[in-house]
């Protein structure tokens, strides 16, 4: 289970395309983890979604500012400088 959803309980934004399909949006990672073509189909995928580590490490380099690096305990390595070990 995602950590997102299921511990969390954060809520993933939801846009609706112009052929009526419907998106959720990781709002840490901002992929586009699923498209359905009713809301209700898209929990599933909601509840099962985990960020991909190196796509948090290229959006927030430092993780500082990222809300997801709080939350997942997989992201805290990311909290240093690149520099430092």
């Amino acid at each position: 289970m995602g950590l997102l959803v299921e511990r969390y309980g954060i809520q993933f934004p939801r846009r609706q395309n112009a052929n009526k399909t419907v998106d959720s949006i990781c709002p840490c990672c901002f992929v586009t983890i699923a498209t359905a073509a009713q809301e209700a189909d898209l929990e599933l995928a909601e509840r099962e979604h985990t960020c991909r580590i190196e796509r948090i490490a290229q959006l927030y380099p430092l993780c500082a500012t990222s809300p997801c690096c709080q939350i997942d305990p997989r992201f805290g390595r990311l909290a240093k400088p690149p520099n430092e070990s």
